[in-house]
């Protein structure tokens, strides 16, 4: 059976999803087999976010990549996947520094410095996460986690 009968077949997966799966199947298809191996990934959120089945291709390399996994010869899930967009890599890096970004303002401001927006570049500069809006988002971000939590860091990892 076709992978584009099996989706016909599903009760939760509506027309316009059936659809919008087979589009980007077939463009993602193409892009795989160009090169593009983050396609791989994405026909996994297009099927998951439309209820449809893993295409024939993708089941396919999975298949084909499986046993070089269960060998231990895939070092990276970069080699199957791709590696992240370097856009998206500084995004996660940035939201993984919201604790680091917290506990250097309250560091520097218990030091007598004003948080302000020279104190937010320096941050971003010191961290290697972006500038002064960046790190104000996080800083404020971080606050609102830890007030949620009823909870205030400690401030071990910057403290000499």
């Amino acid at each position: 059976m076709k992978w584009s009968d099996r989706i016909r077949d599903l009760d939760e997966a509506d027309d316009d999803s059936i659809k919008w799966a087979e589009d980007h199947s077939r463009r993602l298809k193409s892009a795989y087999e160009a090169g593009h191996r983050q396609a791989l990934w994405q026909i996994i959120v297009v099927c998951s976010l439309s209820g449809t089945p893993i295409p024939e291709w993708a089941c396919e390399v999975f298949t084909g990549i499986d046993p070089h996994v269960k060998w231990g010869m895939i070092e990276s899930w970069s080699e199957v996947f791709g590696k992240p967009r370097e856009k998206a890599r500084s995004v996660i890096k940035a939201k993984n520094s919201r604790r680091s970004v917290y506990e250097m303002v309250q560091l520097l401001n218990a030091r007598g410095n004003p948080i302000n927006d020279a104190m937010f570049e320096l941050i971003g500069k010191r961290l290697g996460i972006g500038g002064k809006t960046t790190v104000k988002n996080l800083y404020r971000e971080a606050q609102e986690f830890f007030a949620e939590q009823n909870q205030t860091p400690v401030h071990s990892r910057f403290v000499k």
